[in-house]
């Protein structure tokens, strides 16, 4: 056989064997025992982002399990040494529809676990436990939001790491400062100490000493270059707002910059960046014996490039216009119109609900205003309004009716077919399954001003015990609101 032949079929299986070792391991190892140590792995990740979504609560036991609804709080934190091991959590829940046991609970545990289960919503029907992902908004697992899980983990078990549950903001610093993509990159370097200081060319056996060649006292690596060095520290003296950070004692690039970010002060970080572009750049030069500017002229000259670029790159960003103010509609095609929102007290810890049931002629039907318990998340809040909204209708014996919120998210999650498989998610689903029993319905998404009277109600439910409703009227104190959308309705 040619050997023009043989090349292509020597490159293939050299290939072919390749892609085995990745997928099978080397052949020392059995393809079987590979294959189970990265199940095994896996399972470790899928199980520490693993919540249980509450149904009746008998597959959940109360402790060790994950089935609260905060990240850094999805645990019950309570000794409950007087609980057996295998309580689950059903035996919380009591009732029909079910309700949470608020006396057993605030007698079991903690003021900050109380907390956390009361805000957990529970289901009208009867819905079993069900596990979901804890990191996405749909609740399934994806690369991505494990990837990022992994991240989170590692950074956990950095022991001097204070902002454990967050990316570094040194790095998201460094990419969008207003400086040039190749000062982006230099400074990214210099905080790996990639740059080829003498330092980093020493260890790599390629000069013989790492010593600086300006001060030829101190080995050289990116801090020094770039921020101890006598040469430089002068240049750094004449700027006086890096007067205190010459005070400090920084072990690292990585770790000045850092103090840079803290400053808070217009544009420090980007003049950083440009000074110690052009001391790098100016080292480099005297190092080739080249022409270079002075240290005198490099501040001066960091401040005009600095200047010039942002004078280049700032655009004048036309103000955008002001949405046009949004008043409430009649229904388009229903009978009646249902307007729900939802309010959050942090206060108070506690939430409110907001309804109003009007006709085709702004006539007010019903109103509800109402209290639920804990420190919910926008979404949830809103969501449990609109499923409010859709049982008071039904209540009220209304069988024709547009729902029209302010929650945007609510409102398509209502109307797509995909599942949600999070507890905001059976929030959703309730109401799907009543919106299915309304004989007539239909969805829209309106602005606040347009769901002004379901706002009031909702913000005034802080007064409330558990709930009100008032037929035919409003509160009295939210009269004006009513009126404002009816003397715009007789307007147009």
């Amino acid at each position: 056989m040619a050997s023009h032949e043989l090349l292509p079929r020597l490159v293939a299986n050299g290939g072919q064997s390749s892609c085995h070792d990745y997928y099978f391991g080397d052949q020392s190892m059995s393809s079987e025992l590979h294959w189970r140590l990265s199940i095994l792995k896996a399972k470790g990740l899928i199980l520490s982002g693993l919540s249980w979504r509450v149904g009746d609560g008998a597959q959940i036991p109360i402790k060790g399990s994950n089935w609260l609804l905060e990240e850094g709080h999805r645990r019950i934190l309570s000794p409950l040494t007087n609980l057996p091991v295998d309580a689950r959590v059903g035996e919380l829940i009591h009732g029909s529809p079910p309700t949470w046991n608020i006396h057993k609970i605030q007698s079991l545990f903690l003021p900050y676990d109380v907390d956390a289960i009361l805000k957990i919503p529970l289901s009208g029907r009867q819905q079993e436990d069900r596990l979901y992902w804890f990191d996405t908004q749909n609740g399934k697992y994806s690369v991505r939001s494990g990837y990022k899980l992994l991240c989170k983990d590692a950074r956990a078990h950095i022991p001097e790491s204070s902002r454990q549950w967050d990316p570094d903001p040194l790095w998201k610093r460094i990419w969008r400062a207003r400086v040039p993509a190749k000062i982006k990159t230099f400074l990214w370097r210099a905080c790996h100490d990639s740059l080829p200081t003498k330092s980093g060319l020493f260890k790599r056996q390629v000069t013989s000493n790492p010593f600086c060649d300006t001060c030829r006292e101190q080995s050289e690596d990116s801090l020094h270059a770039l921020w101890n060095c006598p040469a430089v520290s002068q240049v750094w003296s004449l700027a006086p707002e890096f007067s205190d950070l010459q005070k400090l004692a920084p072990m690292s690039l990585s770790d000045l910059m850092r103090q840079v970010i803290q400053s808070n002060s217009n544009l420090l970080f980007e003049k950083f960046a440009i000074t110690s572009w052009l001391l790098w750049h100016k080292r480099n030069q005297d190092r080739l014996r080249l022409p270079s500017d002075p240290h005198s002229q490099i501040l001066p000259r960091a401040h005009a490039l600095l200047s010039e670029y942002l004078a280049v790159t700032t655009e004048n960003k036309p103000q955008k216009p002001q949405p046009p103010q949004v008043r409430w509609k009649p229904p388009s095609s229903n009978l009646f119109k249902v307007n729900f929102d939802g309010a959050i007290f942090r206060d108070s810890n506690t939430g409110g609900l907001g309804v109003v049931i009007r006709d085709n002629t702004g006539m007010v039907i019903a109103t509800l205003s109402q209290k639920v318990t804990g420190n919910h998340t926008v979404e949830m809040i809103e969501a449990l309004a609109a499923r409010r909204a859709i049982r008071f209708a039904m209540e009220v014996g209304v069988t024709n009716a547009e729902f029209e919120g302010d929650a945007e998210t609510v409102i398509r999650d209502l109307c797509r077919t995909d599942p949600i498989y999070t507890p905001y998610g059976l929030v959703i689903e309730d109401a799907k399954v009543m919106l299915a029993e309304i004989q007539n319905f239909s969805l829209s998404h309106t602005r606040r001003s347009g769901n002004s009277v379901a706002h009031a109600l909702a913000r005034r439910a802080s007064k409330c015990n558990s709930y009100l409703v008032w037929m035919e009227e409003v509160p009295p104190d939210i009269t004006h609101v009513l009126l404002n959308d009816l003397s715009a309705l007789a307007v147009e």
